[in-house]
């Protein structure tokens, strides 16, 4: 993971993927939310593809909405691997652990 700013870069991306919502008629590509959220959402996908990512992690709706329009992976945290050690025990296990 890398973290970059909402420069140039990332404006004109912003201003692409506005235009082309309110081109085909919703300005807020099935987005949820208030105005606000949505524009902040759209920022938020806006300056990955300016920097190059190819999948966004997120659990959020809209963000994983407007990823896949405009091409990217959406991976969400359900969806991760979870190591061995984070896995929750059986509890049989548990019991069997807890009397030695």
């Amino acid at each position: 993971m890398e973290l970059v700013p909402f420069d140039a870069r990332s404006a004109i991306e912003y201003g692409i993927m506005t235009r082309t919502a309110k081109e085909s008629g919703d300005k807020r590509a099935g987005a949820l939310g208030d105005w606000q959220r949505i524009k902040f959402d759209r920022q938020i996908v806006a300056v990955a593809v300016a920097h190059g990512a190819s999948v966004l992690y997120t659990d959020d709706e809209n963000q994983s909405k407007f990823a896949e329009l405009v091409g990217l992976a959406v991976k969400h945290t359900w969806e991760l691997d979870l190591p061995d050690k984070y896995a929750q025990m059986d509890i049989l296990e548990r019991n069997e652990k807890a009397k030695t």
